[in-house]
């Protein structure tokens, strides 16, 4: 193996670390920008970008991400995580209330039938 090949093979490899270093901050960044979204209470499921972004312009977390276009994905990913944790809640709540209501029938026709 040459010398050049050898420069070259540890320059890609240094690439490679570097590229995986920056992305691991990237996802850092962005995992505590969500977690700022998730403790900031006036952030729910039908909220605008343009109306939160004011209110948490100001903390480290959102300064800390350095592009709005990043922000503006974290913040959609986040929306889109509420969404569906309020329709699986939506689910759960309507399958307990057929479980309730086929429940209160069984239990109407056992007292009807002994009654």
């Amino acid at each position: 193996m040459s010398w050049v090949q050898l420069v070259f093979e540890d320059s890609l490899e240094r690439a490679k670390e570097k590229e995986e270093k920056e992305a691991k901050k990237r996802r850092r960044l962005a995992d505590d920008f969500t977690d700022l979204l998730r403790n900031t209470k006036a952030v729910t499921s039908t909220s605008k970008w343009e109306d939160v972004r004011p209110l948490i312009e100001d903390a480290q977390d959102f300064r800390a991400l350095s592009d709005d276009s990043s922000r503006k994905k974290v913040f959609d990913d986040y929306l889109t995580h509420l969404l569906h944790k309020a329709k699986d809640k939506e689910r759960k709540r309507e399958k307990e209330d057929k479980v309730s209501f086929y429940l209160e029938v069984f239990v109407f026709s056992i007292v009807s039938i002994v009654f």
